[in-house]
């Protein structure tokens, strides 16, 4: 072995978890892939690939964005969504390179810093608030449309599926930006356990995922503005930032439902996730709060033992 082989650390394979969360983000989420491979290559590029593999998750990471990207259609929805696609994985990376802070404040930056460009620049060309919603809007119809077409839906199905559609073209801002947050954690996870010297920090586990609490109060000042009879295109700008934090404390719910059933044997957290999909309102409504409360309660280290035994002061 020489020398310069000897001095790269030893490289770590994808977790179970891992695995399953890009699986989850590629198949089951409204995401487009180059909000998680465009960060991917960005920080295995600037991590100075050094051996076959990293050389090989480089180029499939590029491969998959340049395919993205050739195989968009020319609509506005598409062009808006590579826009801020590409403009999110440039400042999420230069973010990381620059100031080496914790990647999900990073990702949350990059992804407001380019939806606002974004915005800004559809408000230079003529684009307006309704019409990229109308275009989101017409393009999932379309998309609906095709598939009741082979399902043969029965009518008061493909009307809540219609419903449904509307709703996701109105909050798609929202959740293009939660995606970006995402895609980017998870090219950062994915990046450490792929580069030999990453030149980026790693993410911390998810169980362990948390933020500032004090963003509790921009979340309520938010929801109070939200909640005024606000002219058009405001009110819907303020729903999508809700969409947001709502994601935000969503995840830090489920982070504190995930360190609670960390011991758990494997039956009882498969069954209590099967019956957390059979009732998902009520069990979104549940994480929902367990997240907010996990502002003021620190659940997780409320209900952790002391190293004695004894209660903890």
């Amino acid at each position: 072995m020489t020398a310069p082989q000897a001095a790269l650390p030893a490289q770590r394979r994808l977790s179970r978890g891992l695995f399953g969360a890009l699986v989850a983000y590629l198949l089951l989420l409204p995401f487009p892939p180059l909000l998680l491979f465009g960060p991917l290559a960005g920080i295995l590029a600037v991590s100075r690939p050094a051996t076959v593999r990293e050389w090989l998750w480089l180029g499939l990471a590029a491969l998959v964005a340049g395919l993205a990207l050739a195989a968009a259609p020319s609509a506005m929805t598409q062009e808006v969504s590579l826009a801020f696609a590409a403009m999110f994985t440039g400042a999420f990376v230069a973010l990381l390179v620059w100031q080496r802070g914790p990647v999900l404040r990073q990702a949350a930056l990059a992804a407001i810093l380019a939806a606002l460009a974004v915005g800004v620049g559809g408000a230079i060309l003529g684009i307006s608030w309704a019409g990229l919603v109308g275009a989101f809007r017409d393009q999932l119809q379309l998309s609906l449309a095709a598939v009741m077409d082979e399902a043969a839906l029965p009518a008061e199905q493909a009307a809540a599926a219609r419903d449904v559609v509307d709703l996701i073209a109105r909050i798609y801002p929202g959740l293009a930006v939660l995606g970006a947050m995402v895609g980017g954690t998870l090219a950062a996870a994915v990046a450490h356990r792929i580069a030999g010297r990453p030149a980026t920090p790693a993410p911390g586990r998810f169980r362990e995922f948390r933020f500032n609490d004090h963003l509790i109060w921009g979340a309520l000042a938010t929801f109070g503005v939200f909640m005024l009879p606000l002219p058009s295109p405001w009110g819907e700008v303020l729903a999508n930032a809700m969409v947001v934090w709502s994601g935000l404390y969503l995840a830090r719910g489920l982070a504190v439902a995930a360190d609670i059933m960390a011991p758990w044997p494997v039956v009882p957290r498969v069954a209590l996730f099967l019956s957390a999909v059979l009732l998902l309102r009520y069990a979104l409504g549940v994480i929902l709060l367990a997240g907010v409360a996990d502002t003021w309660i620190d659940i997780r280290r409320a209900l952790r033992p002391s190293p004695s035994g004894g209660s903890e002061s």
